[in-house]
């Protein structure tokens, strides 16, 4: 069951939507992008199925159902198993092959990668899809360490088996069950698996004291228990091979392709690019910062939002030009005390007076000289400060309309750039890679070495 519900068009969006809803950290999403999910369900589910954040399974299984849970499962998985180089690592109902294959970049080559499947037509499967993946230019890039799997039922493993470094079940641990698996880790070895209600990671701090913890709510299939009154694969045996040191035959084979590598990587680098992950690790840097002010301090402003201008409201001006009061030049005792006291009066008590002045001279009052200037200034004034309001208003709509439509449109075609861009990306990182595992497999076919020799260095990994 997936804990995001993201759609991309291919492996490199859908790592994009996972890193987008931290689902996995930029550090590990660079293992996500070499293993495309596409390739590990059949041909006729890859359009529809493979980059959905969703589980996929078969419709047809014979006896057992080939399905891969939801990226973002693994993706969390992933992050709390924290693998590492040189590690072990056990898959208890491995299934496809998925995460096994990615867990195969962390281990590199002198890691151990086993998988466990109870049904032999599922085992198969997954075989064929690394046979594949061993001869892909990833595997020829990058120091891998391939999957073995085993068939048989996870609930009879041999007790005398080996201690792993890292454990991942993929199927619901009954609560009877628990201690069980838990007692195939090492020391500080780290299990995950669904238990109850949640994903479960487990690690062992001693022989007999284990640290839980709850990482999320998930829903899985139960395991498969054992059932005495049935002969079939359900009750087979699982015997994992002991721990064995590396043989010198692996150790020279490593070598040789290590080798190779760093020569091919100094004239060939391959670039493995995220814009959406350099786009996250900023954003989250500045979200960091913005914090340090305080808890109630805003997030910064995207690029794309902008302050809106502010709409202009001016106000009349204090005397009309030619206005015969200008400096108070006027005969009107109580007009000169009027504009002689502008200065200090509201803008409404002003224009009382002015009306008034106005009556009294229609009235026959002897108030001074005409005031035919006055009056058209004034209705002139009157006029244009509300023409001036009303476009205001107007245009502060339109602004606002105009802000929305404009970063509406700034959104699209970023996004459209972005997409070509993220396009153009992962065919140069093809391209990248073919042309490192063209010259890879060149440069062994020109070592002194029989064709059985060159065979093994090409198309196996430890």
């Amino acid at each position: 069951m997936g804990l995001v519900a993201s759609v991309g068009k291919n492996n490199d969006e859908l790592v994009d939507n996972l890193v987008k809803h931290d689902s996995i950290k930029n550090g590990r999403s660079f293992v996500c992008r070499l293993v495309d999910r596409g390739k590990f369900m059949p041909e006729n589910a890859v359009e529809e199925n493979a980059y959905k954040d969703s589980a996929w399974k078969s419709d047809l299984g014979l006896p057992g159902f080939l399905h891969i849970s939801a990226p973002c499962i693994y993706a969390n998985v992933l992050e709390h198993l924290d693998l590492q180089k040189g590690q072990s690592f056990l898959n208890i109902g491995s299934g496809t092959g998925y995460l096994s294959t990615m867990a195969g970049f962390f281990l590199e080559e002198n890691g151990i990668n086993h998988g466990v499947e109870l049904y032999e037509n599922v085992a198969d499967y997954a075989a064929e899809r690394i046979s594949l993946f061993q001869s892909s230019p990833e595997a020829c890039a990058f120091e891998w360490c391939s999957p073995t799997y085993f068939v048989g039922n996870a609930f009879q493993l041999e007790q005398n088996t080996n201690k792993y470094d890292r454990i991942y079940c993929g199927a619901l641990v009954p609560e009877s069950h628990r201690a069980y698996f838990c007692s195939f880790l090492k020391e500080e070895g780290i299990l995950v698996m669904p238990y109850g209600h949640s994903l479960q990671r487990v690690i062992r701090k001693s022989e007999k004291l284990f640290k839980t913890r709850d990482l999320s709510a998930v829903t899985f299939s139960h395991l498969i228990p054992v059932n005495i009154d049935d002969n079939s694969l359900s009750n087979g045996h699982v015997s994992l091979p002991l721990f064995q040191p590396t043989s010198l035959q692996f150790l020279c084979r490593n070598k040789i392709r290590q080798l190779i590598r760093q020569k091919l990587f100094v004239d060939k680098p391959v670039e493995i690019f995220s814009l959406y992950a350099e786009k996250h690790a900023k954003k989250a840097s500045s979200v960091q910062l913005d914090n340090d002010y305080g808890k109630n301090q805003r997030d910064p402003l995207p690029e794309e939002v902008f302050p809106l201008p502010p709409i202009p409201h001016p106000l009349p001006s204090r005397t009309p030009v030619g206005n015969p009061l200008k400096n108070g030049n006027c005969n009107n005792k109580r007009l000169r005390t009027c504009t002689s006291n502008s200065m200090e009066m509201p803008q409404s008590s002003k224009i009382k007076r002015r009306l008034s002045y106005i009556q009294q001279q229609q009235e026959g009052e002897d108030v001074g000289p005409s005031t035919s200037s006055l009056i058209s200034g004034l209705n002139n004034t009157n006029n244009t400060n509300s023409q001036i309001l009303s476009d205001a208003r107007l245009t502060g709509e339109f602004l606002q309309e105009d802000a929305v439509l404009f970063k509406s449109r700034k959104e699209e075609e970023k996004k459209v750039a972005e997409d070509k861009f993220n396009e153009t990306k992962v065919k140069e990182r093809t391209e990248q890679l073919a042309d490192f595992h063209a010259k890879f497999i060149e440069l062994i076919q020109s070592l002194p070495l029989n064709i059985q020799m060159r065979k093994f260095l090409v198309y196996e990994n430890a």
